[in-house]
């Protein structure tokens, strides 16, 4: 994953719009475990609560 080797800095991802398989955003978000640069993946309404508990 390229976050993980070319990205210097921690990565928050944001899925919107719905056009992405489910195993795509499965397999995503199970990156978080695997990659410490990855910290979350959220869609926009769970970015709002995890940021207003984590930042």
């Amino acid at each position: 994953m390229n976050i993980q080797n070319c990205y210097p800095a921690q990565a928050v991802v944001l899925i919107d719009g719905g056009g992405m398989k489910p195993q795509a955003v499965s397999w995503l978000r199970k990156q978080v475990v695997l990659n410490q640069n990855l910290l979350s993946v959220h869609n926009l309404s769970s970015f709002i609560a995890w940021s207003n508990n984590n930042l």
